[in-house]
C-alpha cells in the first residue's frame, strides 16, 4: 500500500473509532479526559460548536426555540451566537425561580420571548420535579437537572450526595411542541435546542415535521435510554436528518440544509463518521 492510502486508511480508522466512542457518552468523556491529562490539551472547540459557528456565519436570520434555556448562562451551547449574530426565537424554562433569572438577564433583548412551560407529548399540566435554590450550590450543574423523572435527579446524587432531600415537586404548564410554535406564529424554524433532561425524544415527537423542518436539530441524546436513543435516531434519520454525536449530545443537519448552507454541510460531512 502506497503512504498516501496507507495516510487515508489511518485517517479513516481514526475517525470511525472517534465516532464510536462520540455515540457513547461516558466512553466519549473518558478520552477526552485521557487526552488532556495525556497530551496536556487545552480545550478546543469540539465538532459541534464548530458547525454552530460556520451555521451562524453562513445562515441569517436565525429563528431559534430553546428548550430547557435555564438563564441561558452556564453551558449554554448557542447563547454566544444568539447575542453575536443577532438571532431571535423563543426561549422556555419551566421552573419559576430560574425562568425569573432567565427574564432578569435576557429579558431587555427584543428578539426574545420567553415561556415558563415544559414541553410535553400533550397539552396540559404535569409534575414536575427540581432542586430547592441555594445561596451556594455544591455545583455549577446544580440546578440544571430538573425533570419529569424524581429518578433522572436521583441518579446524579452519586456525583453530589444529599440532592435527594433538596428535591421539590411541582406542577408546570405543558404544550405540544407544534402548539408552542403555533402560539408565537412560527412556520420556519431555522434551529431546535432541546436541554429536557432525558426527555428529549418526546419533545421531538411533539413537532410534526411536514409542517415544520427545522435545518439544525441540538438535543442531548446520553441521558436518553439505550432503546429510546436508537429510536430517535432512526426517527430522524427517516425525516431527513444526518446525526452527528459529541459526548452526550447529537447535533442534526436536514438534508434540505446542504443546498442552503454549503460551507455548513461540508463541515459537517467531513466531522460526521461513515455510516
Amino acid at each position: 500500500m502506497n503512504p498516501d492510502a496507507l495516510m487515508k486508511d489511518e485517517s479513516s480508522w481514526t475517525q470511525r473509532v472517534r465516532g464510536a466512542l462520540a455515540a457513547r457518552p461516558m466512553l466519549w468523556r473518558i478520552y477526552r479526559q485521557l487526552r488532556k491529562r495525556l497530551l496536556n490539551e487545552h480545550p478546543e472547540p469540539g465538532p459541534i460548536h464548530r458547525v454552530l459557528a460556520t451555521y451562524a456565519l453562513e445562515s441569517t436570520p436565525v429563528r431559534f426555540v430553546q428548550i430547557g434555556s435555564n438563564d441561558a448562562a452556564f453551558g449554554d451551547p448557542i447563547i454566544d451566537f444568539v447575542l453575536r449574530h443577532g438571532w431571535s426565537g423563543v426561549m422556555v424554562e419551566p421552573v419559576p425561580n430560574i425562568y425569573a433569572r432567565l427574564r432578569r438577564r435576557h429579558g431587555a433583548n427584543p428578539r426574545l420571548r420567553f415561556e415558563n412551560l415544559a414541553i410535553d407529548s400533550s397539552d396540559g399540566s404535569r409534575v414536575f420535579y427540581s432542586l430547592q435554590p441555594l445561596a451556594a450550590p455544591p455545583s455549577p450543574w446544580y440546578d440544571q437537572m430538573g425533570s419529569f423523572s424524581r429518578e433522572h435527579i436521583l441518579k446524579h446524587e452519586r456525583f453530589t450526595p444529599g440532592l435527594a432531600q433538596h428535591i421539590r415537586e411541582t406542577t408546570v404548564e405543558c404544550l405540544r411542541l407544534d402548539t408552542l410554535l403555533a402560539r408565537h406564529g412560527i412556520r420556519e424554524l431555522q434551529l431546535l435546542h432541546i436541554d429536557a433532561e432525558g426527555h428529549d425524544y418526546a419533545v421531538l415527537q411533539s413537532l410534526d415535521f411536514s409542517r415544520c423542518q427545522p435545518e439544525l436539530l441540538l438535543f442531548e441524546h446520553g441521558h436518553l435510554p439505550r432503546d429510546q436513543r436508537t429510536a430517535c435516531a432512526a426517527f430522524l434519520e427517516a425525516r431527513g436528518y444526518r446525526l452527528l454525536h459529541e459526548g452526550r449530545d447529537c447535533l442534526a443537519l436536514h438534508a434540505a440544509a446542504h443546498a442552503r448552507r454549503p460551507a455548513t454541510a461540508r463541515l459537517f460531512d467531513a466531522l460526521a463518521p461513515e455510516t
